[in-house]
């Protein structure tokens, strides 16, 4: 809300979040005055997926969604989804130098690093250093998945990869073919 010096601020994300006027809402309890514009911008997530970030499609498309938040002279930009801010350059270049952007995702992670810091939940001001690590067994079960092991198991489980293990392994294919 800070960034915006017009009042003028536009949202992009998915469908169901722009529907959903969660930002719209929230901003304007905030502000009454404002002014918020939302773009649902389904195709920046499957972009984002296949690594187009600084792609002349993407471009395009981004050109083409962004062009109504344009019309409307917004001066602050919300990417209101997760893959949005990888695209950041593209938005960032499309929009023009006195537009905004804002990731929202970023913004709640110095709020809550500014929370912990303040109630004094630090590693620094605990008697032992612990890693706490938050994640969404929602997700995880929507999606079927068991948590990742950690890098440190994945590498114990990993063998080491010799020269004569790749030779025995490429005379096995070559066996088979």
């Amino acid at each position: 809300m800070e960034a915006t010096k017009n009042g003028k601020i536009g949202i992009i994300g998915t469908e169901a979040t722009i529907r959903s006027g969660v930002y719209t809402e929230l901003m304007k309890q905030m502000n009454p005055d404002i002014e918020v514009t939302g773009k649902p911008c389904p195709l920046f997530v499957p972009l984002v997926e296949e690594g187009l970030l600084h792609d002349s499609v993407t471009d395009e498309i981004a050109g083409r969604y962004l062009a109504a938040l344009k019309e409307k002279y917004i001066d602050t930009l919300v990417m209101g989804c997760t893959h949005y801010p990888l695209l950041r350059s593209t938005l960032g270049r499309l929009m023009g130098e006195d537009v905004t952007l804002i990731n929202p995702a970023y913004e709640t992670a110095m709020e809550l690093r500014g929370l912990l810091k303040e109630k004094a939940w630090t590693a620094a001001r605990q008697e032992k250093e612990r890693n706490i690590s938050f994640t969404s067994a929602t997700w995880q079960s929507a999606l079927r998945i068991s948590p990742q092991p950690s890098c440190q198991e994945r590498l114990r489980k990993q063998k080491k990869l010799t020269l004569k293990s790749i030779k025995e392994q490429a005379q096995g294919r070559n066996r088979r073919a």
